[in-house]
């Protein structure tokens, strides 16, 4: 509207009386430096330092991490140098099992589920039984216990492990069964564990890496990346994306077509398939 069109409209409306208030308000938005802001804010710096501890984790997983004869990845545990020796963990761990027992008894779905949750770790070798008990400050006992999700379509019943649990002087998540845990770390994830209360209890220990331990996360997607590297001239597309468009367990990414979108999807399946090979 031109200025001399303002004018005669505010003179046609105004109220026909002397007393009269007027606010302007008036502003300048220069578009293309507001909108350079917005996307400098938003913008993820490619360049990300790393303090110690990380760099301490990335030298100590380059340096002891594995394949085995069969292609599955092998790590080992990142203990910090200066921690502390491991208090006692075990009557622990027994005093919260025989709670989850209790619970299990007046449950029959719920302990069959659970069962069944543990014996697959077995049959699968993700756990393995422990006859020798290890030695003092060479092990930690992790508690464990079911979580019930009515409206998953697949596993309703899981098994959470507690490795946040306290011991007597210090503290201690299928794409993580999927990475073998070197075995001198293994005794640091061992269970109790039995399928009735007239049997007795049994030690186990994990093999894979755990959901519940704090370097879980870190482990798990570390293998992924040394995966991208370590097969991208057999999958080069995949690797790439597996490098750059992992998010916790999955795989966010696209392509410009459909025709192309399922190509990239048969080879990420091809080369995750690298990383699940059975024992």
């Amino acid at each position: 509207m031109a200025a001399g069109q303002r004018q005669a409209f505010a003179a046609n409306f105004a109220p026909q009386s002397s007393d009269v208030s007027v606010q302007v308000c008036h502003s300048s938005v220069n578009d293309d430096f507001d909108l350079q802001r917005f996307w400098e804010l938003e913008t993820i710096s490619e360049q990300k330092s790393l303090t110690p501890d990380e760099l301490l984790c990335q030298s100590f997983f380059e340096n002891t991490h594995t394949r085995n004869e069969c292609g599955r990845y092998v790590v080992a545990l990142p203990f910090k140098p200066d921690a502390p020796p491991l208090g006692e963990s075990r009557d622990i761990a027994i005093s919260r099992f025989r709670k989850l027992e209790y619970k299990l008894e007046r449950n029959s779905q719920l302990k069959h589920d659970y069962h069944a949750c543990l014996q697959e770790y077995l049959e699968l070798g993700h756990m393995e039984p422990v006859d020798s008990p290890a030695a003092a400050g060479g092990n930690y006992y992790i508690p464990h216990h079911a979580v019930v999700k009515e409206s998953s379509e697949t596993t309703k019943t899981r098994v959470v492990y507690d490795a946040s649990s306290k011991t007597t002087n210090a503290d201690i998540k299928q794409m993580y069964r999927n990475i073998m845990i070197r075995e001198s770390d293994r005794d640091f994830q061992r269970i109790v564990w039995r399928t009735s209360p007239e049997e007795p209890l049994r030690d186990y220990r994990l093999c894979t890496v755990t959901f519940g331990v704090s370097s879980s996360p870190y482990l798990a997607l570390r293998t992924i990346q040394q995966l991208a590297h370590d097969e991208a001239a057999r999958f080069p597309r995949a690797s790439q994306v597996l490098m750059r468009d992992v998010f916790v367990d999955d795989v966010v990414s696209g392509e410009s077509d459909e025709s192309r979108a399922l190509a990239l999807q048969q080879e990420l399946i091809e080369l995750w398939t690298c990383l699940k090979l059975s024992r």
